[in-house]
């Protein structure tokens, strides 16, 4: 269920932010901005179109995705508006406020016609759940011999004056970038994304040495890693590869898929040992059979996809084909697998997101003049509302 009235604000019994826990406080909107938190006095009345979060739930920020493909049957590269509507939806069940659209390019779409369409999608659909927040291109400079579920379609050799024509299409829009360190080129084409864009640029689908990527991680914009572990060389005690560069250097954040699947209970903590709080971010990594029910089986990935045991295979078979979490699913298993604590793992899910993409100054905590973003999280990790821009998106009732 989803309210386009405006509220005045959220009367909190417990408020938690990435720095402080608050009990008995309300937050209060101005229009589509928070304008301030005050303490809160038993018997005091209510405002007029403000909600109660009670004893029940945890009031946190918005929840921020920075890396989904899709989820609830559709994919961003579906190019469809009733994709959109449903990923928007799905990850506002999940308390995501902002999701980060994130896609490769097709090979076959030589003059970047099909791509230009979604991008222009993603920027004009108006959708009433989570807002598409930017755009993370994952690849297409990847290498084949660590694509994850990528087909040889969305992988292509570096060419600058194509780099230069998916800038222009992009422009301010692109969020981040993935790449592999031992592309032919790769300082060029960070280079060139440096000068034409803010976006970030992340290490990922590779079989780079470590002593490549830390060549690479010089960068002051090069200092992210994308999905931790996934699509990379395994650690090995004389070769520590990529992985081993991403978690030692301290001025690097990793994406994680907390889910038990791609990453283990202990090596989520292990994660949280090397990164502390403050260089880790949970994704989702979803994609069109993310979110849908046990069993049912879509077309996705190039062929079939479905849910089983909670996480997202090739149909009639054991291969991992995505994860089947929403956010607020990721920021619970985090605890429960790797042991992080509640401050710690929202953190990951919040403020370190909206840094990681240059939006921090106005979302990833709940503080004055930042967006009105939040969810109203039970303890068992479901999500009872989610709130964008002071108007209910999502609500479990």
């Amino acid at each position: 269920m989803k309210n386009d009235k405006q509220l005045s604000g959220v009367l909190c019994n417990e408020l938690w932010t990435p720095e402080v826990q608050m009990k008995n406080v309300f937050v209060k909107f101005d229009n589509e901005r928070i304008e301030r938190i005050i303490p809160w006095e038993d018997g005091k009345a209510l405002p007029q179109n403000a909600i109660i979060a009670d004893d029940k739930l945890v009031a946190v920020p918005g929840l921020i995705d920075i890396h989904v493909h899709g989820n609830g049957g559709g994919d961003f590269l579906d190019n469809t508006d009733e994709a959109l509507y449903a990923i928007s939806d799905t990850s506002a069940r999940g308390g995501a406020t902002s999701v980060i659209a994130t896609m490769s390019i097709a090979g076959d779409d030589t003059n970047f016609t099909k791509f230009e369409q979604i991008v222009k999608r993603l920027k004009n659909t108006v959708v009433n759940g989570s807002r598409f927040a930017g755009l993370h291109l994952e690849g297409p400079y990847i290498n084949p011999e660590r694509r994850g579920s990528f087909s040889d379609r969305y992988m292509r050799p570096l060419k600058a004056e194509e780099l230069n024509k998916i800038l222009d299409i992009c422009a301010d829009f692109l969020r981040k970038i993935t790449i592999c360190p031992e592309l032919d080129g790769a300082w060029d084409l960070v280079d060139l994304i440096v000068k034409r864009t803010n976006a970030e640029i992340s290490l990922g689908h590779s079989i780079a040495s470590y002593e490549k990527a830390e060549e690479l991680y010089q960068h002051p914009r090069v200092r992210q890693a994308t999905h931790c572990f996934n699509a990379m060389v395994p650690l090995h005690h004389r070769a520590p590869g990529l992985l081993g560069a991403s978690l030692l250097d301290r001025r690097v954040t990793t994406e994680m898929i907390p889910d038990g699947y791609h990453l283990s209970g202990p090596i989520i903590d292990m994660i949280y040992r090397l990164k502390g709080r403050d260089k880790a971010v949970i994704i989702t990594d979803g994609n069109a059979a993310t979110g849908l029910h046990e069993g049912q089986i879509i077309e996705c990935l190039g062929g079939k996809a479905c849910v089983k045991n909670d996480a997202v295979y090739i149909a009639g078979t054991d291969t991992l084909a995505g994860s089947n979490l929403l956010m607020a699913r990721g920021l619970y298993k985090a605890q429960i697998l790797g042991h992080i604590p509640f401050q710690d793992a929202l953190t990951m899910c919040t403020y370190n997101a909206a840094k990681a993409i240059h939006m921090d100054d106005v979302m990833g905590t709940i503080e004055p003049g930042k967006l009105a973003d939040m969810a109203l999280i039970k303890a068992d990790g479901t999500v009872a509302t989610t709130i964008r821009d002071g108007k209910i998106v999502y609500s479990a009732e």
